[in-house]
């Protein structure tokens, strides 16, 4: 745990990045998933608010915005250092997770569309 604890203070609200958790915190997250799913359930039969739809968005984003700081990290800082084969590879993963960031975006904007046109 000691090995993450510079890229904690670098990162600290990136949820990627190890850390040990209270069990207040653990329960915390928990229910944070479970809320998450709720909204999913009431999403997929067109009952979620839009402030749920929002909610739900954000935290499915959560992770690939993690993600893609990292990665930006260690490409800006280990650019010249990687061989071009991994560098290629990182900057791979880099768009593929761009590209799933702008398809959740675009999901949630059409969820919102539908849910506000039905109220």
């Amino acid at each position: 745990m000691e090995a993450f604890d510079k890229l904690r203070e670098k990162f600290p609200n990136n949820s990627l990045i190890p850390k040990r958790m209270t069990p207040e915190e653990k329960k915390a997250q928990e229910e944070k998933q479970r809320r998450m799913l709720e909204i999913q359930s009431k999403i997929s039969v067109r009952k979620a608010t839009p402030e749920e739809i929002e909610e739900y968005y954000e935290y499915q984003k959560k992770p690939i915005q993690d993600r893609l700081e990292l990665l930006r990290y260690v490409l800006e800082k280990l650019a010249d250092e990687l061989p071009e084969d991994l560098k290629g590879q990182y900057e791979e993963v880099l768009k593929m997770n761009e590209r799933q960031l702008e398809s959740l975006e675009e999901q949630k904007k059409a969820l919102l569309r539908t849910a506000t046109q039905g109220e």
